[in-house]
């Protein structure tokens, strides 16, 4: 049946991986329904608790998600109404509804700040995990960056990153690079206003190892988005290539 297809597409995806010695740190998840109608918020949550449930066959500890956005095209487009307590409250009853699922699979959930969604910034970020409680043991913060300033905030990239590393880094389950460009968007690490050694410098004072993820990279550019974020990692005093 549907379920035996399934069960046997993620064991033959599992071995995949392991022969190419690749791990799966995280595996994508959805938008929460933030501004959705009923019926679809249902359909998503049935969708997403199956995922959740398959995860540990992909080796997968961490099932991210999108905390959403009330526009109703984009759900990762800014909206007014985001920041109402509304959209809160809706996002919060949303998550709650996954964490028995997580914890049945031994997964966690994994959040990211995002300038269009709910969880727009590191300071709601923060409320979240608060807010949970006992419960933030089910949720892992996917840090980005270059989600967290912008081209008008740049210059002050150091306050904010550490701070955000400060209230986050001990939830932090992994980092995504990519760069923040004059034009507004976003680009490959490397190519943007993004001070990586900065970023490596609070990436190593976290509490416990968390894989680097590279976004907004073309295939034909990884190889030296790679090489870029290498050469920085390994550039840290202390670091393997520093002694």
């Amino acid at each position: 049946g549907p379920e035996a297809c399934r069960s046997h597409f993620g064991i033959g995806v599992r071995a995949a991986l392991d022969r190419c010695a690749v791990a799966m740190g995280g595996r994508g998840g959805e938008g929460l329904g933030t501004g959705e109608g009923e019926h679809q918020r249902l359909l998503k949550q049935v969708r997403v608790q199956a995922l959740i449930g398959r995860a540990p066959e992909l080796g997968a500890a961490v099932v991210t998600l999108c905390t959403g956005s009330r526009d109703p095209q984009d759900m990762w487009r800014p909206h007014p109404g985001n920041l109402a307590e509304e959209a809160w409250g809706e996002m919060r009853a949303e998550l709650d509804q996954l964490l028995a699922a997580a914890e049945r699979a031994g997964v966690r959930l994994g959040i990211e700040p995002e300038a269009g969604n709910v969880v727009a910034d590191a300071r709601r970020a923060h409320r979240l995990l608060e807010e949970l409680g006992p419960d933030s043991r089910l949720v892992g913060i996917v840090l980005d960056p270059a989600n967290l300033v912008t081209p008008s905030t740049v210059a002050d990239q150091d306050r904010i990153l550490r701070a955000a590393f400060d209230d986050l880094g001990a939830h932090t389950v992994a980092l995504h690079a990519k760069d923040v460009v004059t034009a507004g968007g976003y680009a490959a690490a490397g190519l943007g206003s993004l001070d990586y050694d900065l970023v490596f410098a609070l990436h190593a004072g976290l509490p416990r190892p968390v894989p680097v993820i590279i976004q907004d990279a073309t295939e034909a550019d990884v190889p030296r988005a790679r090489a870029f974020l290498l050469d920085r990692a390994t550039s840290l005093p202390g670091s393997p290539a520093d002694r």
